[in-house]
């Protein structure tokens, strides 16, 4: 490790105009003291900008890009001398305070600059060109740079990284520490990359009652959305959240009277049910959802209901023509399944590998040209989709792309804009997840038909649910199973 003071002089990530990433994150040249050729610095240095003075430590490494210092800590140094601080100033701290402005304050008070600025800001009115309107802007500006610093420096207390750091400030600006003080759980809640385990370690730190009410709601929610990420569960019982949560909220040497029971657990889960953060269901005993997955199933179901009970024109199918096109011969049960697709709002079509799902949905297919329709073919991966294309020999998107997935902005289609087409085909349906099955019947209209394609004991999804299982066993939908 080796700790090297200079100056900012110029920043190569993020390029200028962009915004810093919430992880702080930044490349940038910095001109060493003395003598020295500049060094390539990369780390979490928040708020960092052009000519700004700074002592940097860490680990000087090399990469692909070449040789560069690891930040693991940095603090900016206010300089004394008068040249210093007219450049401090005029370095992009305050907008539209320049170099002629920062001389002239800097001339006013000599060496008392920076002690006038944090301790008699309204004496800055006696320099010419300062305005009301000026001397609140370098005031703001100067009290945002220490609360970086404070906000830094609490957190460094608790062994929380830059990185982190950086993220929390960014969050809650200069209220992080009292927020922490008064609930360090809410960095769960509330920042992406900070959950229970982070949250709860600095709490622990700060000497938060091992049983309190937060940190249970926080062992909770992150225990759920946990294993839904992680086991794709979409609800819980009562007795799988206190086996998942209790060794989690009593981990390490703890006392018997610090020891979270059952009973504190139930307690905040009535209290979480009452706020709407879990929703709770009675059937077969209670289930304990979070709210997106509980209303996400149920919408599922309901879309699925009203397609299901939407009635289709029955059309002859031309069979041997199928035949001759494809140069194939159906068996019964391929031709039982290419007809309930032409003839059901919602169906499923499903078997396991080497039954001629692929034969049979290109059948589907085909059958629906011939009749000039409209048809949607997507699947929930590039690859899928891109096999998908190359069996049908016609367009197929991946869900996401169909929906018009924009990152940050969530799907351009939904039920205020729906899908336009007459069949939506949609392969490898095993791999869809609840959220990502709600989000795609949201932007299907009823005159459409949407058949499913799959094999429940291949590929399940990522994500939490069991969505083409679930709808096969419901016996509520059209099914044909190819063997």
């Amino acid at each position: 490790m080796e700790t090297i003071n200079g100056k900012i002089e110029y920043i190569l990530f993020p390029k200028k105009g962009q915004p810093q990433p919430d992880n702080g994150f930044t490349i940038a040249s910095l001109k060493p003291e003395g003598k020295g050729s500049n060094v390539i610095i990369k780390g979490c240095i928040p708020g960092v900008r052009t000519d700004m003075n700074i002592s940097v430590t860490g680990e000087m490494k090399t990469d692909r890009f070449g040789t560069h210092l690891a930040v693991s800590s940095y603090e900016e140094i206010i300089p004394t001398s008068s040249e210093g601080m007219k450049n401090y100033l005029a370095s992009g701290l305050v907008s539209g305070l320049g170099d002629k402005l920062a001389e002239r304050i800097v001339s006013e008070f000599g060496e008392d600059t920076m002690r006038i600025i944090e301790e008699e800001p309204e004496r800055l009115l006696e320099v010419k060109g300062i305005s009301e309107k000026k001397m609140q802007a370098i005031v703001s500006a100067w009290a945002e740079q220490q609360a970086v610093k404070d906000v830094m420096l609490f957190l460094k207390t608790y062994n929380v990284g830059n990185a982190n750091a950086a993220k929390i400030y960014k969050e809650y600006g200069s209220d992080a520490i009292s927020i922490l003080k008064t609930n360090p759980y809410t960095m769960a809640d509330d920042i992406k990359g900070i959950g229970f385990l982070t949250a709860d370690t600095i709490a622990m730190a700060m000497g938060i009652d091992r049983r309190s009410p937060d940190r249970v709601r926080s062992a909770i929610l992150y225990m759920m959305k946990d294993s839904s990420e992680k086991e794709g569960h979409v609800y819980h019982t009562f007795g799988q959240l206190t086996n998942n949560v209790l060794p989690l909220l009593n981990n390490g040497d703890v006392a018997e009277e610090d020891l979270v029971t059952d009973d504190d657990v139930t307690a905040r889960l009535e209290g979480m049910k009452d706020a709407k953060l879990i929703i709770s269901e009675e059937s077969d005993g209670e289930r304990l959802y979070l709210p997106m997955f509980y209303y996400a199933e149920r919408n599922v179901a309901q879309k699925i209901s009203l397609l299901c009970r939407e009635k289709v024109k029955n059309h002859p199918i031309d069979f041997d023509k199928l035949e001759s096109q494809n140069g194939i011969e159906y068996d019964s049960v391929q031709k039982d399944a290419i007809t309930l697709a032409s003839r059901s709002r919602f169906c499923v079509i499903t078997g396991g590998p080497g039954t001629g799902k692929t034969t049979t949905m290109k059948g589907v297919i085909d059958e629906a040209r011939s009749r000039g329709l409209k048809i949607l073919l997507a699947a929930p991966t590039g690859r899928a989709s891109r096999r998908l294309a190359e069996t049908t020999g016609a367009e197929a998107k991946t869900i996401h792309r169909l929906l018009e997935y924009k990152p940050g902005e969530g799907f351009g289609k939904n039920e205020e804009d729906p899908l336009s087409g007459n069949l939506l085909v949609v392969d490898e349906s095993s791999m869809i997840d609840t959220m990502l099955m709600h989000s795609l019947l949201k932007a299907v209209p009823l005159s459409m038909r949407v058949v499913l394609v799959g094999d429940v004991d291949q590929l399940p999804s990522v994500g939490a649910g069991n969505i083409l299982r679930d709808i096969i066993e419901s016996e509520c939908v059209p099914v044909v199973r190819l063997t």
